[in-house]
This record gives structure tokens, C-alpha cells and sequence, in this order.
């Protein structure tokens, strides 16, 4: 049925962030954890490698270094209406290989010589030295990766049976970084990335009759369905530009993050169209199974295309200050263009598995689903204080050193309300973090940090998408633990 295949479409296509943590909308407030125990900061920063993710300018004051970074997630939260209340299945999402990076000086010295000597094997290396000015890294990088899921969930119009509802998104880029520093204190970089994302969805969807064949239309009002989504996949390619300007006590920094050019997704969904069925009367459920093979039921499995659902495109600014020693402050402002790929989509849904529904609306068709995304501003405070260090191995080198971070991150959610569905809780707003680095002499970091997405409550009145959901409430928090291992030679 076309009308039901609208309804999958919507659903797959309104749901497919439905694994962003801790996010403004489908971005994560962070992605290292040194920049996630300052709420996101990182556009004058980008001191690691995972700068990126964020300015790959900064890479051309880092000198060598391997970052390594896991994450742990977990959603908490509740959805209710007048049956019942279901909480969010509870336990820790693990990401190990969350972010991991190298940074490369070709033209410079590895400087891990002897570090039995007195000298720890630093000999004359100045702390403000960046060697050559030409950088390289290369990483592989995941920008979204827990899921969300509700079971046994009781609507007015499946009740009583209970529905699952499950969101699970992830998107892995892989590609070089490129910086260039022609000057001291300015550098410009350059991130272009594949891209693999992957999506999965299960919950029910309403929609109107208008996609059936006509003589279907003046006996069905309107289509119920509950659809799960299967290897959804897609591959693109992505790239981000950088600018940075590094002073001892200011440095800012700017970004664009350019669409993404991907393939279609491509999978299949399996749509069970039984409950809805069951609510047309009996006298017109007699007359349609004259034309369908009630023995075949209502369920099919279909080829999914997911056409042009691209990632907008993204700007940021950043400044950092030192207003007293060992102290540095930050600011960043991000602006997202939801809106470009986020108000209507295309999707082709085709080669119904199961006959009846071949009859009813035909074998294939291209739908253009409405979303009506806004564009969405983000802005991220943090601050970061060396609040204790050890002695001075050679000048700028301690032997030991303990950071700590704090930061808060907002950002509204461009989520329209009316469209809200379990397995698209995104509503987090505002986020706050906390954390801290501990470095042994100038070789090894442990970094760690924890971001908090506030509890958000949200109350439903006539939901657009699905009247299931109507007058409902949905509340939802959020935590991520990042744990960042770093080496620097």
C-alpha cells in the first residue's frame, strides 16, 4: 500500500537520528574528552586528535601524538499516556573505539630517546616548539552510536497489545587531516572523510489512504502500521575546514562543515499492517479479502531506498582565553542547517514480498516525506585549570600534571513537537559536563569526562505523525562517560 509504505518512509526517515547522546539534535555535544569535560569547546582548543571532529586547523599545533577514546552511554527516561507508564530499557551503551587518532610532523624528530636520562629524553625541546609546518593525521571517527528502546508500550489503538519502539543510529568517517601553519601563530586545515552510517527502527505509524488504489480508498479512512527497518546502510563522503590563530593568552578558531554526498540507504523494511486491518468493519473486511488472500496475512517485508538524506552543512566559531596562568576559558558558537535536508525527504520502497499488499497500491513508488526541521543554534561554555603539576623536567615539561574541566552546552531542539515519538527522544537541550586530565611527564595522558543531558519533559497534544501518541508524555536524561588514552613521541 502506498499509504502504508508512506507511513514506513516517515518513520524511517523521521527516526534516523533516533542514537544521538547527549546531542543537539543529531551533533553530540562532544566528541574527545577533553573537550567533552568543557561542554563541548574545542574550536580554539583542538589540541589532540581528534581535532577533526571539530577544527582540523588545530592540528597544526600538535605535535605527534595517538588518542584513543571510548565511550559509555546511557538513556534514562519514561514514556506514558492513559495505559500505562514504560520506562526506557535501562543499561550502559560501550563504544571502545569511540574516536581514535594519530597526528604526524613528517619533517620532525621523534622525541622519545632515552627517557632513563635526567632529561626524561626532552634534551632542548621547547614546549612551544610545533616542529614543521606541515601536519598529518589520519583517524577513524564515530559521530553517534546508542540506542533507545521501549518495550511493551500500550496504545489505544494496538491495546492491548504491547509495541516495541527502538532507535539505534551510527555514522563511522575514516580519513586524513591535512594542516598547514605558514606562520607561527596561524594555521588552516583540511578534514575529508568517508563516511558508513546505519540505521534501525521499529514502531507503529498512522497515515492517510491516499496512497491506495482508488478503489481501496472510499472503504480504508485511514493506514495503521508497525514497521521495523533491517540493514539500512549508506556510504558518502564529507569534509571540514579549519581555521586557526594561536596566541600565549588568546586563540579562536573557525569551521565549516561541509554536507555530506551520500549513497541512498539501502535495506529492507518489514511493515505488519494486522492490527489495522482488524479495525476496518467487518462487512469491508469480507469485501476486500474477495480481492486479497486473507491466508497471506498482512505483514510484507519491501526493498528500501532512503533517497537524498544527507547531512547539512554546519558553521562554528570559537575564542579562548588565559586571563590568569594555567587558567584557559572558552566559547563557542555552532549554527546547523537542519532545514536543508531535514524539511522533505525521498524514499522508494518496492517488491512487496507479500501479494496483497502488490494489490492494494502496486509494487513500487517514490515518496517525498514532510519533517520540517529547524536550523538550530548551539553554544558551549567550558573553562580548564592545571590546579596541580609537578616539577619542571626542562622548561614547560612537568613530570606530572592534573587538569580539570568544566563546561555547559545548549542547544534547542530542532525537533518539532508534534512529531515526537518514543524512538526519537531528541529533546535534549541543555547538557553539563565535568572532568579532568592527568599527564605523566610529556609522554601519557589519561583524560576522562562526563556529560549530563538535563532532564527534558515534553508533553504531546494532537501528534501529527501517529494519534496513538496523542496527549502523551515523554521524559528523558542522559549520560556519557568518554575515557581518552593519549601518547605523545
Amino acid at each position: 500500500m502506498k499509504g502504508l509504505r508512506l507511513g514506513v518512509a516517515a518513520l524511517v526517515l523521521a527516526t534516523s537520528a533516533g542514537a544521538a547522546w547527549a546531542s543537539n539534535g543529531e551533533k553530540p555535544t562532544a566528541f574527545g574528552a577533553a573537550a567533552g569535560g568543557r561542554g563541548g569547546v574545542d574550536y580554539a582548543f583542538a589540541d589532540d586528535a581528534t581535532a577533526p571532529q571539530t577544527n582540523p586547523a588545530g592540528l597544526g599545533f600538535v605535535n605527534d601524538r595517538i588518542d584513543w577514546d571510548s565511550a559509555f552511554l546511557l538513556s534514562l527516561g519514561f514514556w506514558e499516556n492513559s495505559f500505562r507508564r514504560e520506562s526506557l530499557s535501562p543499561g550502559w551503551t560501550t563504544a571502545p573505539f569511540y574516536q581514535i587518532g594519530a597526528v604526524i610532523d613528517p619533517g620532525g624528530s621523534i622525541h622519545i630517546q632515552d627517557m632513563g636520562d635526567d632529561k626524561w629524553g626532552l634534551g632542548s625541546v621547547k614546549a612551544d616548539d610545533y616542529g614543521s609546518p606541515f601536519h598529518l593525521g589520519l583517524g577513524v571517527y564515530t559521530d553517534a552510536g546508542t540506542s533507545f528502546n521501549f518495550r511493551h508500550i500500550e496504545t489505544p489503538f494496538f491495546a492491548p497489545a504491547a509495541l516495541e519502539y527502538r532507535g539505534q543510529e551510527a555514522t563511522i568517517k575514516i580519513g586524513p587531516t591535512f594542516a598547514f601553519r605558514p606562520v607561527e601563530f596561524l594555521s588552516f586545515g583540511w578534514a575529508p572523510a568517508l563516511r558508513y552510517s546505519r540505521l534501525d527502527i521499529d514502531s507503529p505509524i498512522q497515515q492517510p489512504n491516499t496512497g491506495l488504489s482508488q478503489s481501496f480508498q472510499a472503504v480504508i479512512p485511514s493506514v495503521m502500521t508497525y514497521a521495523q527497518s533491517h540493514n539500512l546502510d549508506s556510504v558518502g563522503f564529507t569534509q571540514r575546514f579549519g581555521l586557526k590563530l594561536k596566541t600565549e593568552y588568546f586563540s579562536a578558531g573557525l569551521v565549516y562543515q561541509d554536507r555530506s554526498y551520500s549513497d541512498a540507504y539501502r535495506g529492507q523494511i518489514v511493515q505488519d499492517s494486522s492490527a489495522g486491518i482488524r479495525q476496518i468493519p467487518a462487512a469491508v473486511q469480507a469485501a476486500l479479502f474477495q480481492v486479497l488472500n486473507p491466508n497471506l496475512g498482512f505483514s510484507s517485508k519491501y526493498d528500501a531506498r532512503v533517497e537524498h538524506f544527507e547531512s547539512p552543512r554546519q558553521f562554528g566559531a570559537g575564542i579562548q582565553i588565559s586571563p590568569f596562568d594555567r587558567v584557559q576559558i572558552g566559547l563557542d558558537y555552532t549554527y546547523i542547517m537542519w532545514s536543508e535536508f531535514r524539511r522533505s525527504l525521498q524514499v522508494r520502497i518496492s517488491n512487496p514480498r507479500n501479494t496483497n499488499f502488490a494489490i492494494l497500491s502496486g509494487s513500487s513508488s517514490e515518496i517525498h516525506v514532510p519533517l520540517e526541521w529547524g536550523d538550530q543554534s548551539v553554544i558551549a561554555a567550558g573553562i580548564q585549570a592545571t590546579v596541580l603539576q609537578g616539577d619542571e623536567i626542562v622548561p614547560g615539561f612537568h613530570t606530572w600534571k592534573l587538569i580539570l574541566r568544566a563546561g555547559y552546552n545548549w542547544g534547542q531542539s530542532p525537533l518539532p513537537r508534534t512529531t515526537i515519538n518514543p524512538a526519537l527522544p531528541l529533546i535534549f537541550e541543555h547538557h553539563a559536563s565535568a572532568g579532568f586530565t592527568l599527564a605523566i611527564g610529556p609522554y601519557a595522558e589519561l583524560t576522562n569526562c562526563v556529560i549530563h543531558a538535563f532532564s527534558s519533559n515534553e508533553h504531546v497534544g494532537v501528534d501529527h505523525a501517529n494519534t496513538d501518541l496523542n496527549f502523551s508524555r515523554l521524559n528523558m536524561q542522559d549520560w556519557a562517560v568518554i575515557t581518552q588514552l593519549s601518547l605523545k613521541f
